[in-house]
């Protein structure tokens, strides 16, 4: 069987932060290394047969450096998935290690050739065969799957302990020195059915919503972009502390008409809007 993918996504840089650190790569768009994040959810349907990803990337180092990392980690993401995208099929956990070392090459690079002491990204990524999804993540950027009502964390958490008072310093990402540690990205592959969603997000969700919440969230009759915005209004709602990026993906069958679709003709038009919408949007995203 066949499948289509349908998404919603946004990035909003929250209530407080300054700086937009956040990036990803949605089916061709990103962000431009200095953006405001998007205005409001974007949409969009693929086939399954296309081999769409999606990747959320959340950059961290003082000044600039944090929208320059994720800058650069969208940006190779998509040079490298339009020059090997045919390959990643075959052998997924391949293509992903190739991509994930050529991300961190560059962001290192850009890092020794300005001096920047520390500068680095997050990543989340999903990748879908005909049949299959794979996800891989370094950091902590997550990626749920919710099927049949239950929520699961695909993606590990790479964090080295952790304080009451401060967020637990990352033990892989983007801009490691592997000359200190190997980067040894997550990997884990699973089978494509109708109804399964990924939410793939930076922690300006995780750190807003509990897992409790986003299974309620994620369980309801919602489209994608209803839910998409729903998680964001929430995020937003307790705090809005960091900059948010989530990219929700689910799945359909190819010949689900509109009155059995899972979440019903709303969600299918919505999608079916998004897309010719997106046909025509570039491939960088300047923020709105």
């Amino acid at each position: 069987m066949v499948y289509n993918i349908e998404y919603a996504y946004a990035s909003n840089i929250g209530k407080v932060r300054r700086n937009h650190e956040d990036n990803f790569w949605c089916d061709g768009n990103f962000l431009p290394y200095v953006n405001r994040g998007l205005d409001g959810i974007k949409t969009g349907l693929v086939s399954g047969e296309s081999v769409p990803a999606f990747a959320v990337f959340d950059g961290m180092g003082g000044e600039s450096c944090g929208e320059i990392a994720s800058g650069l980690a969208a940006e190779v993401f998509d040079e490298y998935y339009s020059a090997h995208k045919e390959e990643f099929s075959g052998d997924p956990k391949h293509f992903i290690e190739e991509l994930s070392h050529e991300m961190n090459r560059r962001v290192c690079e850009y890092a020794h050739v300005n001096s920047i002491g520390s500068m680095g990204s997050t990543s989340a990524m999903a990748l879908f065969g005909n049949t299959w999804f794979a996800v891989s993540n370094l950091g902590d950027s997550r990626i749920y799957m919710c099927r049949g009502g239950e929520l699961r964390q695909l993606s590990t958490d790479h964090v080295f302990g952790g304080g009451a008072y401060r967020k637990a310093p990352l033990i892989q990402y983007l801009g490691l020195e592997e000359t200190d540690a190997a980067l040894t990205p997550s990997f884990l592959k699973g089978d494509l059915e109708p109804g399964l969603r990924l939410l793939l997000c930076s922690d300006g969700v995780t750190d807003m919503i509990d897992d409790a919440k986003l299974r309620e969230l994620l369980s309801g009759e919602e489209n994608a972009e209803e839910t998409a915005g729903v998680i964001l209004e929430t995020a937003l709602d307790n705090g809005g502390r960091d900059n948010t990026t989530l990219i929700l993906v689910e799945v359909r069958a190819e010949n689900t008409s509109e009155t059995d679709a899972g979440q019903g003709a709303a969600g299918t038009q919505a999608g079916f809007r998004g897309w010719l919408k997106n046909l025509f949007r570039k491939k960088v995203i300047h923020s709105e």
